[in-house]
């Protein structure tokens, strides 16, 4: 093959990867800003900006500087950014009696768990009644381990660890719906509920968790709740 021939080839196939990496690049950009996580969307600008930024330091007659003088403090401080997030993400300082709670509302630091924890009182079993139905309870509380009972009207629920109770009662600041006894061996946390709710003011993103962690939660309930018995007359 003759040289120029070679020169041909080669210009061709760095020709076709610079459009394949541009289009690429353009494609991320294009797609960064259509899920709602922020992690997701930092993770497509990075790749967008990486990408063009190599397009723009191999193109022939470049590199073009003054693309690159955007593009690259862009990638790096999205990669930065995603740094920041995981180091937060490490659950260093997480009890392992608690983590049920911190893998269940999942979106929150391991910083702002804890700030979460702090303010939480324990509670344990042996019958304690943590919620009086019809009296205002005044707490909020979730169930670390073992089992509690639900009793409302004339029939009673068993709830399984894991489970918000109270919760209804804390959102609308109203009398509890009805009354919870905690079994033998089980334990709960407890949260003052006008100190949780000033928490809530002080740090968005725990309103926010706290809020979403709520509704699914009731809804879960809604759908598993199936009468154990009718207590005695």
């Amino acid at each position: 093959m003759l040289p120029e021939e070679e020169l041909s080839v080669d210009t061709l196939l760095s020709s076709n990867a610079l459009f394949l990496i541009y289009n690429l690049g353009n494609f991320f950009a294009f797609i960064a800003f259509w899920p709602r996580d922020i992690l997701q969307l930092r993770w497509f600008m990075a790749c967008s900006m990486g990408l063009l930024s190599v397009y723009f330091f191999a193109l022939p007659g470049g590199p073009i500087l003054n693309a690159l003088f955007w593009m690259v403090p862009t990638f790096i401080i999205n990669v930065v950014m995603i740094m920041q997030h995981h180091r937060e993400r490490r659950d260093h300082g997480i009890a392992d009696d608690v983590r049920p709670l911190y893998e269940k509302i999942a979106v929150l630091t391991p910083a702002q768990f804890r700030k979460l924890i702090a303010i939480a009182s324990r509670t344990s079993g042996q019958g304690a009644k943590i919620l009086t139905e019809g009296k205002p309870s005044g707490q909020l509380h979730f169930l670390l381990s073992g089992q509690a009972k639900l009793e409302k009207g004339s029939k009673a629920h068993k709830i399984e660890s894991g489970t918000f109770l109270g919760e209804v009662s804390f959102i609308n600041q109203t009398v509890a719906s009805g009354t919870v006894v905690l079994a033998d061996a089980s334990e709960c946390l407890s949260w003052d509920s006008r100190v949780l709710a000033d928490l809530m003011k002080r740090d968005m993103a725990i309103d926010i968790a706290m809020r979403g962690i709520f509704n699914r939660d009731l809804a879960a309930k809604v759908a598993n709740s199936v009468p154990l018995q009718h207590p005695a007359s």
